[in-house]
């Protein structure tokens, strides 16, 4: 038994090496629980139930509209979500690590079933809200709405020329994946599409949230509450509302990915306010699955042109966070947004990032926050069921799902990839003082703080009533680039010359790195152009190395390919060595 015991842990870890292997989890004993599920690629023609039971398991279905990859409950175990309740209950009795939990106990010994191509035991990973909550309160009314129409000033988002061409949202489904929506609310029933909706923390169809999920409904409020004379209204007050429950417990990479390719037949776009902790010190991200999933979500949803993604850029400024270290955040699948403040400056929270595409407004310092739904009755941030203290990138990235709702009304052909040109194109300069706007090689002025600038909803549907639709997508791609140069004290270069004449959307650069304390390393990446992306500056990380670590960037948006690439890495940690062992760029965008 012992000996069996043994192989049992043995094959998992190497599942774990395996399953790791290019993709963007980093663990985290903090934030990380064993789950009794298993995730399963089977080869095709196998019956899954079969399978599942000569292991052990229970099949619990597809995973997303992945073929052939099956959810595993090991049959008599507890669900995850008891699992997650016991594991912070014996957390905060400081009984035991979270990573320890269920560590050993025996998942059946598939990998060498001759039906399995893959398999990974699922960890379940804590999500973090991205709300800003030291708030002042203000009355909830339109009239307060500042971030959809201002008089004093030029922070909104200039929804209302929008709005007079009769564009509404009618039509377009935004998914809001969050904590739960509570879809009885005033101004979330009427556009509430329950035919999108699921609870993938409790495995039912009802999103309902509980008394302290607040975060889902003032979300789906931001984006799309309905002009029916209840607080206030979303940018999109006619697009329908599903509520996909997700970060309402942990979750594992499993769940996220099902729950970012939920129904995406009916789901056009996905809002997600969500992420790993904002404290500086860790590069996590999606995990295989869901990088498939949203994968195969741009290829095939929406009928083909593409689900839309919409994510908080993060609220860990102060804390020397970047949203370049968020795997989900810097995917070239979605559309990343910072904040402004009602002074039209970056808020104090919100990250810098060379992957922004946009801002939106949000809270700040000086009291002003976002006002929308609450939870009814005496629950949620406030006694009513409407609240005034709204904010972070939380608030900023529904805001922009509204708008993209609004320009796939007026233009349901819209590609998701031509979703972010316009975006590109049509999103307005802030703080234009500010000494970080850059002009790149094609003639867009872009800022690591506010990504384009600040969303301009009525240039941005006027663009894509007569958008042309981009070309197929195109990709180049170096070979994988051995140095092991020495880094210390000092700058350290290599480059790598593209003969291609694509034009540039977005650049990922996959950096390994061993060194000590990776927060001391300024890593940058030039383009032919000699625009410059920041992709990871000097924070309070003292975690070692950089594994495969893949970094993107928009800033080259437009720039021809051709040319001479240089990566440069910095070391600012006063007599720390460390050695850069390896680089990959890939280059994506149109011909």
């Amino acid at each position: 038994m012992k000996f069996i015991g043994l192989v049992l842990v043995v094959s998992m870890l190497f599942a774990f090496s395996y399953a790791r292997e290019g993709s963007y989890l980093e663990a985290h004993p903090d934030h990380e629980v064993m789950t009794e599920h298993m995730a399963v690629e089977l080869t095709g023609g196998v019956n899954a139930d079969e399978v599942a039971a000569a292991h052990g398991y229970m099949n619990m279905g597809l995973i997303g509209s992945l073929p052939n990859t099956y959810y595993f409950h090991k049959l008599g175990a507890k669900m995850d979500v008891d699992i997650m309740n016991g594991a912070e209950e014996e957390k905060q009795a400081g009984k035991r690590s979270l990573r320890n939990l269920n560590i050993e106990s025996e998942h059946p010994h598939i990998s060498t079933s001759p039906h399995v191509n893959w398999f990974e035991p699922q960890l379940a990973r804590k999500r973090f809200v991205r709300a800003e909550e030291t708030l002042a309160p203000t009355d909830p009314l339109y009239n307060n709405q500042w971030h959809l129409h201002n008089p004093n000033t030029k922070i909104d988002i200039n929804v209302q020329g929008a709005w007079d061409m009769g564009l509404t949202g009618e039509g377009v489904t935004i998914g809001v994946v969050d904590d739960g929506l509570q879809y009885l609310h005033p101004d979330i029933a009427p556009n509430y599409v329950a035919e999108g909706s699921y609870d993938f923390n409790y495995n039912d169809a009802d999103p309902q949230p509980s008394n302290v999920d607040d975060h889902g409904t003032s979300a789906g409020g931001v984006a799309a509450a309905r002009d029916n004379s209840n607080c206030g209204v979303g940018a999109a007050p006619r697009a329908g509302l599903s509520g996909i429950r997700l970060i309402a417990s942990y979750t594992s990479d499993a769940q996220e990915a099902s729950g970012l390719g939920y129904r995406y037949d009916i789901n056009h776009i996905y809002t997600n306010s969500w992420g790993p902790n904002d404290d500086g010190k860790r590069l996590e991200g999606p995990g295989k699955l869901t990088q498939r999933v949203m994968e195969n979500a741009v290829n095939t949803g929406r009928n083909g042109k593409g689900s839309i993604y919409v994510w908080a850029g993060g609220n860990g400024r102060n804390q020397g966070d970047n949203c370049n270290y968020d795997g989900y955040a810097n995917s070239r699948f979605t559309i990343t947004i910072g904040a402004v403040e009602y002074n039209g400056k970056q808020a104090y929270y919100s990250e810098n990032c060379a992957a922004l595409i946009c801002s939106a407004p949000s809270s700040g310092v000086s009291g002003k926050a976002i006002v929308t739904s609450d939870l009814v009755g005496s629950v949620g941030t406030s006694p009513t069921e409407c609240t005034s203290t709204f904010g972070g990138t939380s608030a900023a990235a529904p805001l922009v799902a509204g708008v993209v709702a609004l320009m796939l009304q007026a233009n349901p052909n819209l590609g998701w990839r031509d979703v972010q040109h316009i975006l590109v194109n049509t999103s307005r300069p802030t703080d234009t003082e500010d000494a970080g706007w850059f002009t790149n090689g094609a003639g867009f002025r872009h800022n690591h703080k506010y990504g384009y600038g600040l969303i301009d909803a009525s240039a941005a549907v006027s663009a894509a009533r007569s958008h042309v639709n981009f070309g197929a997508y195109s990709v180049v791609v170096s070979n994988d680039i051995v140095l092991n140069t020495p880094i210390q004290d000092s700058t350290v270069s290599d480059i790598y010359n593209f003969t291609d004449t694509m034009i540039v959307e977005t650049v990922e650069v996959t950096v390994t790195i061993m060194h000590p304390t990776r927060g001391s390393l300024l890593i940058e990446l030039v383009s032919p152009f000699g625009t410059v992306s920041t992709l990871q500056d000097v924070h309070n990380d003292r975690s070692a190395n950089i594994n495969a670590w893949t970094y993107s960037t928009v800033r080259s948006w437009g720039e021809r390919v051709s040319g001479s690439w240089k990566l440069q890495v910095t070391s600012k940690g006063s007599g720390s060595t460390g050695t850069w062992v390896s680089w990959q760029i890939r280059a994506y965008g149109h011909q």
